[in-house]
């Protein structure tokens, strides 16, 4: 949205078509030309084992901090 606003106000041009290019190559994670489910998929699993990592030890804290808060 500021870039939107700066190139509106005149303060700089923005080349649309390129952001939107790069866009879909950065989303495009099974790279076969387009952005579908497929990469929505893979983009969740992605991201499920990132906030999975380490889990019952981030549990365990959690739970022991709460209940010395509790406390």
């Amino acid at each position: 949205m500021c870039l939107q606003t700066l190139n509106y106000n005149g303060y700089i041009q923005v080349d649309h078509s390129t952001i939107r290019r790069d866009m879909e190559d950065f989303f495009d994670l099974n790279e076969d030309g387009k952005v579908d489910q497929e990469d929505g998929k893979m983009a969740y699993g992605k991201l499920m084992k990132v906030l999975t990592f380490n889990l019952p030890a981030g549990s365990g804290f959690a739970a022991g901090f709460v209940g010395g808060i509790r406390a």
